[in-house]
């Protein structure tokens, strides 16, 4: 036995699977762990590297030093329980320890409600996670001397220390008390599309963008709260990855290369988003029969996996991946992480009750009346429910995938999971004991047209009709509501449009095809009280404004703490606050 694991006090060298088998062949560079930089002491000076380099820095760790390393102990033992509970050698994970910009595994950045091998399980969740003591711009500098002697990237996107391997398993390091115990936020960008931007929460821009005010970003920024971390928000709610790629290009370069943290939900509008609520479930079109309303849906749902399923450059997936990696080698510095959010389901799809409701645009309810033989009024049944959130799955599939492959090219990108949170808590529409569509539950965390928001510890919900009362009156002053041609509708709008101008789109599509239909009875309406006409009555109007209708479909804020909670567990995962 090797006495000096009995005669000396053990040391916190290495942490993890990768860490603890790599420490003992000499392959651990201590530089490249996330717990590895020196820290700044309350009195000023830095801790002693545990594997000094010649720079002053740590470096590669002597083999020797895995005999005093706690984390092995730890390792070791979980191995003998593992084996004498389950008369089998426990399963290692592939350890890609010393191989510079090592392969991922299929489990990186996508880890599991339990967790896997070599991947941590998911930390219990936590409303308000703690909040710790930020790390400033010397502490940095300390641990960034000019002579590292790093190679050169691998990939042109992205400058990624090369020596640096690409590991599948993180750890959160309390560090010591004697040093302040310091956030990695240093620089913060969040870009991305409506569910980024918060659309319909708190105060929602009238801008093209539709930004949100209690958007994830924002709320992060708040959670922070450190007026030296330079937050950029460029988040826009029509982009798709091309708007996103125009994003990045315009991102200034000087607050670029001061962000070390990006956050990020892309890849919905890239499916027509808006297509398949508005043609699988608002459904308002009443000169069409169930059956074109149905095949329209199908249309939609069919080109959505198209893209999906393309395996070419021009694919989703290629796509996602090639947005990761501008993003990320935008920056000049070599330690931005890029986290992506996913998206949630919307239905619970197990439940009876919701087979007969509807979200219907004229007649949703929870039983409405029949309208046989037309069959014009789409039900929430199971097969339906299983449909849309078989898409939702499908494309967070594609985001850990693309994840995964931004990983292998020098990438720093984490997969970020919010729809467990959904489904734990029973956010989403349809769960047991509710008679959908019910604006006031408190415990739904998404919008239909004209619902109330929702904040955290605030069950009454928020009232939008300021809001929506500033909008009407903006309508009014602009003269007339009105509504763009199929031409401009039609035209490809790569970069993604203003979500209420698709919005009005859809209407001018009523309106030709049911001239006489209700939807052109309510625009010439409010278009009546907009010019001064007797008997207008101003709730037309109000029918129109943006944020009414746009944020259909979309998490209210307390949705958006959820998409915050995530990041933050993500970021204390890999040791950045």
């Amino acid at each position: 036995m090797n006495t000096n694991c009995l005669l000396n006090r053990a040391v916190d060298v290495a942490y993890g699977y990768t860490g603890c088998t790599s420490l003992p062949l000499g392959l651990f560079d201590r530089a490249c762990a996330p717990y590895g930089g020196l820290k700044k002491k309350k009195d000023g000076s830095f801790t002693t590297p545990i594997c000094g380099n010649n720079a002053g820095g740590e470096g590669f760790c002597n083999g020797d030093m895995s005999a005093q390393n706690a984390d092995t102990y730890s390792h070791v033992a979980a191995g003998v329980f593992f084996s004498k509970e389950c008369n089998r050698e426990i399963p290692h994970p592939t350890n890609n320890a010393g191989s510079s910009g090592g392969q991922p595994g299929n489990t990186a950045g996508v880890p599991g409600k339990g967790g896997t091998i070599g991947v941590p399980p998911k930390p219990a969740t936590r409303r308000h996670p703690r909040q710790r003591p930020r790390l400033n711009a010397d502490t940095y500098q300390h641990n960034t001397p000019a002579d590292s002697g790093l190679n050169q990237p691998r990939h042109p996107l992205r400058s990624r220390d090369e020596s640096c391997p690409f590991v599948t398993d993180a750890i959160v390091w309390d560090g010591s008390p004697e040093e302040i115990d310091a956030t990695g936020v240093i620089g913060f960008a969040h870009f991305g599309d409506s569910y980024a931007s918060g659309m319909g929460t708190g105060t929602t821009s009238t801008d093209k963008c539709r930004v949100g005010s209690n958007n994830y970003g924002d709320l992060l920024n708040k959670f922070f709260d450190n007026k030296e971390i330079v937050y950029d928000r460029r988040s826009c709610s029509g982009d798709t990855t091309e708007g996103l790629y125009k994003k990045i290009e315009e991102w200034d370069q000087k607050k670029a290369d001061e962000t070390n943290v990006i956050t990020l939900t892309i890849g919905g509008n890239d499916l027509g988003f808006s297509d398949l609520v508005w043609y699988c479930v608002i459904t308002p079109n009443t000169a069409h029969w169930g059956s074109t309303n149905r095949k329209n849906c199908e249309e939609a749902e069919k080109k959505a996996r198209a893209h999906m399923d393309d395996s070419s450059p021009n694919g989703l997936r290629a796509r996602l991946k090639d947005a990761y990696l501008r993003a990320l080698g935008r920056t000049k510095r070599k330690d931005t992480q890029l986290y992506v959010a996913g998206y949630p389901t919307f239905f619970n799809e197990e439940t009876d009750d919701c087979d007969g409701a509807s979200f219907h645009y004229w007649f949703g309810e929870n039983r409405p009346p029949s309208d046989w033989p037309a069959n014009r009024i789409v039900y929430l049944t199971k097969s339906l429910r299983k449909e849309l959130d078989d898409l939702v799955r499908q494309l967070n599939e594609v985001i850990q995938f693309a994840v995964n492959d931004a990983n292998t090219e020098g990438g720093q990108v984490h997969y970020v999971d919010v729809d467990q949170r959904w489904i734990e808590g029973g956010h989403r529409w349809c769960e047991p004991g509710v008679k959908d569509p019910d604006s006031n539950r408190a415990d739904t965390w998404f919008f239909l047209s004209g619902w109330k928001d929702i904040e955290p510890n605030n069950a009454a919900g928020v009232d939008g009709g300021e809001v929506e009362k500033d909008e009407t009156q903006m309508l009014i002053e602009s003269g007339e509501i009105k509504l763009p041609s199929e031409e401009t509708c039609n035209s490809t709008a790569s970069e993604g449009r203003d979500p209420y101008e698709s919005y009005l789109c859809y209407v001018a599509e009523l309106v030709r095809e049911e001239p006489e239909g209700e939807e052109a009875k309510r625009v010439n309406g409010a278009n009546d009280f907009i010019s001064g006409k007797d008997g207008a009555n101003i709730q037309d109007v109000s029918w129109y404004a943006p944020t009414r209708q746009i944020k259909t479909f979309h998490p209210r804020t307390v949705g958006m703490f959820a998409y915050r909670d995530a990041i933050l567990e993500k970021l204390e995962i890999n040791g950045q606050l």
